[in-house]
């Protein structure tokens, strides 16, 4: 086996190896063995064959391995974002066939995508019509620079030993429970405090001016006297 940067296609014969370009983005190739033995068959600009397969031709192995590629970040920083280098990973039957067979690995730059939140409010619980506290949702806008998915994770500052969110009042606990849901589809209930739900972000920063995520907040237990409870929850979302 043998890298090159020029793509040899399959065939019959020993194919001519070009380099060129390579010593530019590619520091070293090696390939670890099922043993654990590690070739090194490509090393700033030395490259050479690989032994590593061969066998009596009356025997048939499969084998598995794993390959290595360090790179020189100042050969990739020119690319944009989906461009990519290529380096074509060669196989040769070295008996008196010499049957070669190419694989092309692209090494891809991904786009810089970033996530932000906005039209966050607060929440405020009131009385329903049987005495309880209603549930109440709050809408909100989640842009995502390619309109792709997204991480939301939710902290309570008050999470307990059971890691439920809970509002407080002095030493007292009313434990509650948030739900969400992205562009109105089903709900994910009962999202735990640091745990990440998934969602998909709008390309537009304001999302149009319609939000296009929502929370929803439910007392899982009813106040049993009067007074103010509260909480502050973090919400952040990243890219995913």
């Amino acid at each position: 086996m043998v890298v090159s940067s020029h793509d040899e296609g399959e065939g019959r014969g020993k194919p001519s190896l070009n380099r060129d370009g390579l010593s530019t983005f590619l520091r070293r190739v090696r390939f670890q063995s099922e043993a654990g033995r590690k070739y090194t068959i490509y090393n700033n600009g030395w490259n050479n064959w690989s032994s590593l397969f061969e066998a009596p031709e009356t025997v048939a192995i499969e084998r598995t391995i794993t390959f290595e590629l360090r790179l020189k970040k100042s050969g990739l920083t020119g690319l944009q974002p989906g461009q990519y280098k290529s380096v074509y990973l060669i196989g040769l039957d070295d008996e008196q066939t010499q049957y070669h067979d190419t694989l092309e690995i692209r090494i891809r730059k991904k786009a810089n995508r970033t996530a932000k939140i906005s039209n966050l409010k607060d929440v405020s619980l009131t009385h329903g019509s049987a005495g309880n506290y209603d549930a109440r949702t709050m809408s909100f806008c989640v842009y995502v620079s390619d309109g792709g998915q997204y991480l939301l994770r939710a902290n309570g500052g008050h999470t307990d030993h059971n890691n439920e969110f809970n509002l407080s009042q002095g030493s007292r606990r009313l434990p509650y429970q948030i739900d969400f849901r992205s562009n109105r589809e089903p709900w994910q209930t009962g999202i735990k405090p640091g745990a990440g739900v998934t969602g998909t972000g709008s390309n537009k920063e304001n999302c149009g001016g319609k939000d296009n995520a929502e929370v929803r907040i439910t007392l899982k237990k009813q106040p049993s006297d009067g007074g103010r409870y509260q909480d502050t929850v973090t919400i952040t979302v990243t890219p995913s």
